[in-house]
């Protein structure tokens, strides 16, 4: 087999070091990364992918952070590499073993980023992780996707309704773009790790959300409140259409909120759990006036996308908790066959020369799934890298309380491999749950 073995791992949120609340890579974690890239050096020349989210870039403290001129726009560059160095200082040894990896003539890195590290796209940001790991053009590329001996592979994000990001880097403003996920970690999170360090591993995240608000557990300020409900409105509205109002910098129209547009918002939503806990969380003055004033800084475009045609996510939500037999539907909130398979579906389509599609983000690992190409009959394998810190997966039929999400026993640690052996047609490819069977292979 001419080429070499690869081995495809996401999804690893190195924070800024254990002694951050925020620091979900714990020091299992970091046991098992140093190990398996000591293991794989052992090999005598192997390929390392890392698809996305290497580094949990939202999830490092800067203490004073400048303030974005519009929603959805994250760091600068500076402060980017100022979160990159505080993530090397926080993990020396992690760092060191990419290191003495990338050291073995023959072996390579490969970084694809994700939506929590989108900040590689940075020059600078690039520059800093390659000094340190003493990366060269030879033994290390960067790039949105990897495709190469019949294997493709995308972190996936980018086709995820909350955490798409389409374009890395806004010129216009000199930041990154954002997304509804990164919002969520940045106003929700963030605030309450402090309290409930595994809050932020439990998947999807919108599921998290919506139980904080409805919990009395959980103090949810008045502003993350009413932009959970945009989310739940815009779920499949693409976020640039939702945006387009300030794309080149405008300030959306502010508009003279009557009580009937507040009235209006309240009784148009669907879950009346969810409507029933707002009511009464707007009796407290100060969340009224944070969450009322959310909906008068949005754009008439905006407010006229709350009410649309669109119906919004809080239809199937409430679907599935008044009606336990129902079925998720394809590209819905629920879904069989969830956004990144149908996307892969559309991947295989158009490059007919793939057999298997490799994706990461959602923290589920996923061993060979034979489907077809969109359109065709042609077969092909799709394979999800899972992720390398501790997970609780919620069920697709569940919404569970709080005391569920808080219980370590709950998470599993993963260290999740995608392996791949030769190319093409002689192409072996399997999923792995830890990285010593991938070893073993």
């Amino acid at each position: 087999m001419s080429i070499k073995p690869r081995f495809i791992i996401s999804d690893l949120h190195l924070g800024e070091g254990q002694q951050s609340r925020l620091e979900d890579f714990d020091e299992q974690a970091a046991e098992n990364f140093i190990q398996f890239f000591k293991n794989v050096s052992a090999l005598g020349g192997a390929r390392v992918i890392i698809n996305g989210d290497f580094i949990d870039f939202p999830q490092i403290s800067l203490g004073t952070i400048s303030e974005p001129p519009q929603k959805f726009l994250g760091t600068t560059e500076a402060e980017s590499t100022l979160r990159l160095q505080k993530a090397i200082a926080g993990h020396p040894e992690e760092f060191d073993a990419l290191q003495d990896f990338l050291a073995v003539r023959g072996n390579e890195l490969l970084l694809i980023p994700g939506n929590h590290d989108v900040d590689f796209a940075w020059n600078r940001v690039l520059k800093t992780l390659m000094h340190r790991i003493g990366a060269t053009r030879r033994n290390f590329k960067f790039g949105m996707v990897y495709k190469e001996g019949g294997v493709l592979v995308t972190h996936g994000h980018q086709y995820s309704d909350d955490n798409q990001i389409d374009v890395p880097i806004n010129f216009t403003f000199n930041r990154l773009n954002s997304c509804w996920g990164t919002y969520f970690v940045t106003n929700l999170f963030n605030t309450l790790e402090d309290r409930y360090p595994l809050l932020d591993n439990a998947r999807p995240m919108w599921k998290v959300a919506l139980a904080a608000i409805l919990f009395d557990e959980i103090v949810v300020t008045g502003k993350f409140a009413a932009e959970f409900m945009l989310f739940l409105k815009n779920f499949r509205i693409p976020l640039k259409d939702y945006a387009r109002s300030a794309v080149m910098g405008w300030k959306p129209k502010t508009r003279s909120l009557r009580q009937r547009d507040i009235d209006r918002i309240m009784d148009d939503i669907k879950i009346h759990a969810l409507r029933d806990r707002l009511q009464e969380l707007r009796g407290n003055p100060q969340f009224r006036r944070e969450f009322d004033g959310v909906f008068r800084e949005i754009s008439e475009t905006q407010w006229e996308q709350v009410f649309s045609r669109y119906g919004g996510a809080d239809y199937e939500i409430l679907d599935f908790v008044q009606n336990t037999e129902s079925r998720p539907q394809s590209r819905g909130i629920f879904s069989d066959m969830d956004n990144y398979q149908q996307a892969a579906t559309l991947i295989a389509r158009h490059h007919s020369d793939i057999q298997a599609v490799v994706m990461g983000h959602t923290h589920h690992g996923v061993d060979r799934k034979t489907l077809l190409a969109d359109g065709t009959k042609e077969r092909f394998a799709y394979f999800n890298t899972g992720s390398w810190i501790r997970t609780y997966d919620i069920p697709w039929w569940n919404l569970p309380g709080l005391g569920t999400l808080f219980d370590p026993s709950e998470y599993i640690q993963n260290s999740g491999v995608v392996r791949c052996d030769g190319e093409d047609e002689e192409l072996e490819t399997a999923y792995f749950e830890t990285w010593q069977e991938a070893l073993e292979g």
